[in-house]
């Protein structure tokens, strides 16, 4: 609990340490961390409102690996279908988004470029996601929301793309698909808050005598 030996993180604007239960582990590890984890961040074209009609159909994320133009879909991560319905507006399609709990969140944000919806996946490579659109005949105008890899840079509508984690353990080299690492070094929970390339810090774990003898007394 409180009173065993807590990590100790000498440059602390890398990360935050905490002990998983695990185990009690020992000595000391050097931490150099070269990149960490991102979440892909998608907008699409401006409209005038919130409130701008944007037809109906079906909109389906697709999760995976996006490299440059290709996109390396992960057949383990089911494709979520989000039926939009007739009259439908930019805000009902950001509700109907978060409604499925997919793993990507949306919201409408209000730029100088007019009102665009703003879809965020999870953190990790493999949690990369394209948008396609399946329109209503009668009803068109969702396919304006669709992005894939391919799809061209302007307007720039890919505003930071997923990424994984990359760090060194004592000189090891890692990688993991969040911020939050629990299989780095045995009995320790990272949080990756910063980078040092080229510059790695020590973990340590403190003496929890004074705090053993408080206890005591």
């Amino acid at each position: 609990g409180d009173l065993s030996p807590q990590p100790q993180i000498a440059n602390s604007a890398v990360a935050q340490a905490s002990l998983s239960g695990t185990s009690q582990p020992k000595g000391s590890f050097t931490l150099e961390v070269t990149a960490r984890a991102a979440a892909q961040t998608l907008a699409s074209t401006g409209f005038a409102s919130g409130t701008s009609l944007v037809g109906s159909g079906t909109l389906t994320l697709r999760f995976g690996a996006i490299s440059g133009a290709t996109f390396t879909e992960d057949t383990g991560h089911a494709a979520v279908d989000i039926e939009i319905a007739a009259g439908a507006t930019l805000t009902d399609v950001a509700s109907a988004i978060n409604g499925k709990n997919a793993g990507v969140t949306a919201y409408v944000a209000n730029t100088v470029d007019g009102a665009k919806l703003v879809l965020k996946g999870a953190e990790g490579a493999n949690n990369g996601f394209v948008l396609e659109a399946t329109e209503s005949p009668t009803d068109p105008g969702l396919a304006a929301l669709a992005w894939n890899a391919a799809s061209p840079a302007v307007p720039q509508r890919l505003l930071s793309s997923a990424a994984d984690a990359a760090f060194k353990v004592d000189g090891l080299a890692m990688t993991a698909s969040s911020n939050n690492v629990t299989d780095a070094i045995p009995g320790v929970t990272l949080k990756l808050t910063g980078t040092n390339v080229g510059a790695p810090t020590t973990i340590t774990f403190g003496n929890p005598a004074a705090a053993i003898t408080s206890a005591m007394q």
